[in-house]
């Protein structure tokens, strides 16, 4: 004999459902990365991790782009993620892997996800460009903005991608210059 479903059924076991599908689904899209040792932070998004197997490994905090070291709040931004990461394991969800090699991926280190830590602080931006729908690095930003912390205490905060083609361009008139007669 088939079961009957009717509609007090569903309504009962429908959320429980959607629940652990998600669940199921979560646990299997993590299982595929293990734990990383940290071992060195370049700056406030960059990290180098040694794997199980002694490999060491370049990763790029997905969704976030911090100060650059030059920039206002740039140490200490590099300063703050050392606290959080440097020397301790980390489980590293790979998203993609970028244009120079390195691993774009979401850090967790505990039950701190790292990344959106790093904007809750007012220590790094959402890098919209390669997060379009990650609303919580969304959310997280516009409450950090608010808050008025770190960067965003400043009256006009100059993102690091601007930062670099400002940089980009002082460099190339100075190169301009010393070749002039």
């Amino acid at each position: 004999r088939i079961p009957v479903f009717n509609k007090s059924f569903i309504y009962r076991f429908f959320p429980s459902l959607v629940v652990c599908a998600l669940l199921v689904s979560g646990c299997s899209q993590k299982s595929s990365d293990s734990l990383y040792r940290v071992v060195g932070v370049h700056d406030g998004d960059t990290i180098t991790v040694l794997s199980s197997g002694k490999q060491s490994i370049k990763v790029r905090l997905y969704g976030i782009d911090a100060p650059e070291l030059k920039q206002i709040f740039g140490a200490r931004a590099k300063e703050e993620l050392s606290k959080l990461v440097f020397g301790k394991d980390i489980e590293l969800v790979t998203v993609s892997k970028d244009r120079y090699g390195r691993i774009i991926g979401k850090v967790i280190v505990g039950d701190i996800y790292v990344n959106q830590e790093m904007i809750g602080k007012g220590l790094a931006w959402w890098y919209k460009e390669y997060s379009k729908k990650d609303s919580v690095l969304e959310r997280t930003e516009k409450l950090a903005k608010s808050e008025k912390r770190g960067l965003w205490s400043l009256k006009d905060p100059v993102s690091p991608w601007i930062w670099r083609a400002e940089e980009e361009t002082r460099r190339k008139s100075k190169k301009s210059i010393k070749k002039s007669p």
